[in-house]
C-alpha cells in the first residue's frame, strides 16, 4: 500500500490497520507513508491539481468491520453489503463528515510508480 501522509479522505489509520490485520492472519503487507502527500498524490499532476472538495462525503472516522461472511457491520449492526442504504444513512447520521483534499505529488507519484514496476520481480518466487 502507498498512502498518503495527508489524506484526510481515506486517511492512514484504517488502510494500516487492514494491512496489520492481514499479516497477522499470514498474508505478506508492505505499507509505505509517502510524505507531504494526500489523496491522488499519484495521479499525473498534467491532468490534476490540488484542491479542496467541499461537499465530499469523508468516510476517515468511520470504522466498518468485514464480518466472516463477507458481510459489512458497523455499530454493532448487521448490513445485507457494502453499498446498503441503510448502512450508508446510519454512517451519515454517526461519523461522516464534509470535505476532502485531493492533490498531485509528482516526487511520491515517481517513487510510487517504480516501486510499482519492481513488485512483480521483488514478489515471485519468494
Amino acid at each position: 500500500m502507498a498512502l498518503g501522509e495527508k489524506d484526510d479522505w481515506t486517511g492512514v489509520k484504517h488502510c494500516r490497520e487492514l494491512a496489520e490485520g492481514y499479516s497477522r492472519a499470514g498474508g505478506k503487507t508492505t505499507v509505505k507513508i509517502c510524505p507531504d502527500s494526500m489523496q491522488g498524490f499519484d495521479v499525473d499532476p498534467a491532468h490534476y491539481t490540488q484542491h479542496r472538495l467541499q461537499m465530499a462525503e469523508n468516510y476517515s472516522q468511520c470504522t466498518i468491520w468485514v464480518e466472516e461472511d463477507g458481510k459489512p457491520s458497523f455499530a454493532d449492526k448487521r448490513f445485507c453489503a457494502f453499498n446498503d442504504p441503510e448502512m450508508f444513512a446510519e454512517l451519515r447520521e454517526t461519523c461522516v463528515t464534509k470535505g476532502a483534499s485531493v492533490g498531485t505529488n509528482p516526487e511520491e507519484r515517481k517513487a510510487a510508480v517504480s516501486d510499482l514496476l519492481e513488485f512483480p520481480d521483488s514478489t515471485i518466487g519468494k
